[in-house]
């Protein structure tokens, strides 16, 4: 098959375009449609797994309820309006109130470890009798000059050491919110919810362990309060990544310890948190990247069958062409008696069969043609020989008439002119 030949530019041809239309489904599956799928993909990962937020969002509208609730009391409300008067067995029902009072109210929520209440005073009631008050006075007291201050609706504190029992400690995160006196509009007192660190972790552990995945809770300041798995330091993660402290809710992608990962930061409003999440990416576009590589595979399959198509059809039409020049060449070499048998049932078919019977055609005019012109030379010969017979005798006969003439033979020479006369009434139509 040579480079100027009809097949080749036919293949060339055909090949090409078929390359061109695989090669643009390719990047158009490559650089629109998988990105797009990919960008999804990541961005559902993202949201169906994030269930630690969900968690902390749900606990901290309960915690926040539960924190307006005591709030709105009109019992709290008028106790704390009031300074506390009366006998000491009055104080001591009263307290016994509150307490009941704040123990059915936080008594179902099983990771509120205690409830107090305190005014600016210096009383405090409390969930738990045994508690030590003035240890709680004290961590409280600071607030009242934020909350007055900076006019602000709750407060969320780190986590901090409280003597629930003699000499038995709990590790809490506050949640604080302020008692106003509805008539003055004037700060009164303040409602604490101790939220057990321990519960909370717990419930980040169960959460993380279902998920492949890396994640810290940090504050604002950049302290790690929680970070699954336990034995990972995130702290180079926070320096690698400052933006994460800073901005409210953020989605990148970077290396985490060696691995390429999406980092993922939302906001809690519980104590202005935020829960950083590492999720690898090789998981996360595991199906973009499978249905990427079945569609090479079938792309690739489909090159093969293509341009197996594209051959074989060329062959199918330049074979039938080919056997045709190759008829033409042997004819006009001499050899009419060769036909082309083309078994097709098309165009290249009829042409095939249209050959041979034009050859036919040619090949009995040509018979007819040679028959007649042999004829008519045999005709003509018959013809020539005709005439050239009596002119022979005639010429031979006066050679030896004028002979006898010469050496006086009358009586030979008269015989020779009575032959030739007789041979001319024979032959009428010829002339000497």
């Amino acid at each position: 098959m040579g480079f100027r030949s009809i097949s080749f530019r036919i293949f060339i041809g055909m090949a090409g375009l078929t390359f061109f239309l695989l090669a643009t489904m390719w990047a158009a599956n490559r650089y629109v449609y998988l990105d797009e799928f990919r960008k999804y993909e990541v961005d559902y990962n993202v949201l169906v797994t994030n269930k630690i937020k969900s968690q902390f969002d749900f606990m901290a509208d309960i915690i926040r309820s539960t924190g307006n609730a005591l709030g709105a009391n009109a019992k709290v409300v008028d106790m704390l309006s009031k300074p506390q008067s009366g006998s000491d067995q009055e104080k001591v029902e009263r307290r016994n109130e509150i307490s009941s009072l704040l123990l059915g109210t936080i008594g179902t929520q099983s990771f509120i470890k205690g409830a107090h209440i305190v005014s600016e005073l210096g009383y405090v009631y409390s969930s738990t009798l045994s508690i030590d008050e003035e240890q709680v006075f004290d961590f409280v007291s600071r607030y009242f000059t934020v909350m007055r201050e900076k006019k602000v609706k709750e407060l969320w504190t780190n986590v901090h050491e409280v003597e629930y029992y003699p000499d038995n400690y709990f590790s809490v995160m506050s949640y604080i919110c302020p008692v106003y006196n509805i008539e003055t509009q004037k700060l009164i007192g303040l409602i604490v919810l101790d939220i057990d660190y321990q519960v909370v972790r717990e419930m980040f552990s169960l959460s993380t362990v279902e998920l492949d995945e890396k994640i810290m809770v940090v504050d604002t300041e950049g302290n790690i309060i929680f970070n699954h798995p336990i034995i990972s330091n995130f702290e180079p993660v926070l320096e690698q990544y400052p933006e994460i402290l800073t901005a409210k809710n953020l989605q990148l992608r970077g290396p985490v310890f060696g691995r390429d990962s999406i980092i993922v930061t939302d906001t809690i409003e519980m104590a202005d948190w935020k829960i950083v999440r590492m999720i690898e990416a090789l998981p996360l576009t595991a199906r973009s990247r499978s249905l990427l590589s079945i569609f090479n595979t079938i792309l690739f399959i489909a090159a093969i069958i293509s341009f197996t198509f594209i051959l074989l059809s060329t062959q199918s039409i330049t074979r039938p062409v080919k056997t045709l020049i190759q008829a033409c060449k042997r004819i006009e070499r001499g050899d009419l008696d060769f036909r082309v048998s083309l078994k097709l049932k098309n165009e290249l078919g009829i042409l095939g069969d249209t050959f041979n019977i034009m050859m036919d055609q040619i090949q009995s005019y040509y018979k007819k043609e040679f028959e007649e012109q042999k004829r008519k030379s045999e005709l003509e010969f018959q013809v020539l020989q005709a005439q050239i017979n009596p002119h022979f005798l005639y010429n031979t006969l006066d050679s030896i008439k004028w002979l006898a003439v010469l050496q006086n033979m009358n009586n030979i020479a008269d015989m020779c002119t009575s032959l030739i006369n007789l041979l001319k009434y024979d032959q009428v139509p010829i002339c000497v």
